[in-house]
């Protein structure tokens, strides 16, 4: 707990270290203690009215802190002197430490390393909040590659604040499990939004296609540029950019989702040139050939993102693996004006440079990606909003 007495200005000259000093301290120190109850429950009394006024001057300036601060450390209490005006008042606790509770209710989604729940957020007096968690599966659970690259993700995440990402809690552990609170998104995922179109024999509005992309461009683009404690680039790439991954809300919110497989300057545990991560369908060139990524490598994903909704159906897949990601390597790009008769040129334009496989011929940035989207769609003035999106996601993502 901590006490924090307020001073008055004037105070009578002790020494350090002499006889009178070393009777101020302890008898501060006396003083804390008796009057502790007193404080927790409010007091608000004046050292006029208290007797030992000048002893805590003393002790004041025997803790030799100049100008109008001072803290000594006497065990667990902490005293914290204030040159203001004669009040004594009571801080709150620098540390809360509390037994959180979280039931969950049902699995909403599930990877090759992780499970997500939703799940309720208990607390006092009734409090409930809804939550997402993510667990890693059973069987990883007692890997160290896996609780590394886990903890990894949360400390990464946890320092990510941005509408279009998905926000990070807490990181817990229970029993040796590790579990990751997160910001729960009450909606669908765009692979069901995709699949729910493509039964109906629906195109993918143009519109909300460019919007949805320019949307993660955006969460991409915040990620792609941040920094460690010391200022140094994180050198971030999700590397899992795909439809799974983006979630949409019922209020219209697209957020970015699971960067259990990016990479980040100490935080993330990465074999690029071992190993092949992320989703197939969605890798770029650098991905399927195992050469090391940069943030191009998630623009590439975008503009495979943004094919899909034109095309309505992914132009790289395949029936295996190894085909597909030879068809990000090689394949000729298909004649997007046969696919979809009504895109515009400029349309095409900004999806062909997303996927260039000469990354220096691509989109440097998310950022640059987005605003030629933006540029698409706004150049006219009003254009889409998370409003009007809301109601397209209302009438495809109905239960």
């Amino acid at each position: 707990m901590v006490v924090r007495f307020l001073f008055v200005k004037k105070h009578p000259v002790f020494e350090p270290g002499t006889a009178s000093g070393f009777d101020a301290y302890t008898h501060a120190l006396a003083l804390a203690g008796a009057l502790r109850t007193q404080f927790l429950n409010g007091y608000g009394g004046t050292f006029s009215q208290l007797n030992h006024a000048k002893q805590c001057y003393s002790f004041r300036h025997f803790c030799q802190i100049r100008r109008n601060w001072h803290k000594i450390c006497i065990s667990n209490l902490q005293l914290y002197g204030e040159l203001t005006n004669d009040a004594i008042s009571v801080s709150h606790p620098r540390y809360i430490q509390d037994a959180i509770r979280y039931h969950l209710l049902r699995e909403v989604a599930h990877g090759g390393m992780g499970v997500v729940y939703e799940a309720e957020q208990l607390g006092a007096g009734g409090f409930s909040k809804k939550v997402a968690i993510k667990l890693i599966r059973e069987e990883f659970s007692t890997v160290e590659s896996f609780q590394r690259n886990f903890i990894g993700e949360a400390r990464l995440v946890s320092g990510l604040v941005h509408p279009n990402i998905v926000q990070i809690y807490q990181l817990g552990e229970n029993l040796g499990q590790y579990y990751m609170v997160m910001e729960w998104v009450n909606g669908n995922d765009l692979e069901t939004l995709l699949e729910r179109l493509w039964e109906a024999d629906e195109p993918f509005p143009l519109e909300w296609a460019c919007f949805v992309v320019s949307r993660i461009c955006r969460g991409l683009d915040y990620a792609h540029n941040q920094r460690d404690a010391r200022g140094r680039p994180l050198d971030l790439v999700h590397r899992d950019v795909n439809p799974r991954n983006i979630l949409l809300s019922h209020e219209g919110d697209i957020k970015l989702t699971d960067f259990g497989v990016a990479k980040a300057l100490n935080l993330m545990f990465s074999k690029e040139r071992e190993v092949i991560a992320g989703n197939d369908d969605y890798l770029s060139p650098e991905q399927a050939q195992r050469r090391i990524t940069d943030r191009r490598s998630d623009v590439f994903a975008c503009g495979v993102l943004l094919a899909e909704m034109i095309a309505g159906f992914n132009i790289f897949a395949a029936d295996t693996p190894e085909q597909t990601r030879e068809n990000i390597c090689t394949m000729r790009l298909p004649d997007f004006r046969e696919l979809r008769p009504d895109i515009p040129d400029e349309l095409i334009q900004i999806t062909r440079r997303a996927l260039e496989r000469d990354r220096d011929a691509r989109f440097p940035t998310a950022s640059e990606m987005m605003t030629a989207l933006e540029w698409y769609l706004y150049r006219d003035g009003y254009g889409p909003t998370h409003e009007k999106f809301a109601i397209f996601l209302e009438r495809w993502l109905k239960d």
